[in-house]
């Protein structure tokens, strides 16, 4: 079991963010890092996140997932979108497995909504959850 608890105390609210979670197999602790060695080695975890727009930065959190774009890019304009992973609550499912030595297999699915859609800075319409999938190949050398 684990869990981090973020909280800024420059921010007037909005301000508070949950990372907690399970897991079970090799990876022990550590799981979220990639540490599995030997053949055979597997892990399984799921972990929740509240993270509230003021928490943490952004653009750190999450940093690879620009998230709930609905609507297209106009000429010469970025997509909207709400980059990074503040003002989401999300469950995340995870497992990992050693194919060979050095080369770990990795799924995970993010199942995912806005806190506030109000202060999105995306064009939010339509289903507010969003569901995305994940695989990793990852060769050690």
């Amino acid at each position: 079991m684990f869990s981090d608890v973020a909280y800024n105390n420059q921010a007037d609210g909005r301000n508070v963010g949950v990372y907690a979670g399970a897991g079970i197999g090799k990876a022990g602790k550590d799981w979220y890092h990639n540490v599995l060695k030997n053949k055979g080695d597997w892990g399984l975890s799921y972990t929740y996140a509240w993270v509230e727009k003021d928490a943490v930065l952004s653009i750190f959190s999450f940093s690879d997932i620009n998230a709930f774009s609905t609507q297209p890019a106009k000429a010469g304009a970025s997509r909207p979108a709400q980059s990074g992973a503040t003002n989401i609550a999300s469950h995340i499912l995870r497992a990992d497995y050693v194919l060979l030595p050095n080369l770990q297999l990795t799924a995970r699915a993010y199942v995912e909504n806005v806190l506030d859609r109000k202060i999105s800075n995306a064009a939010l319409t339509g289903n507010p959850t969003l569901v995305r999938t994940q695989l990793d190949a990852i060769l050690k050398f």
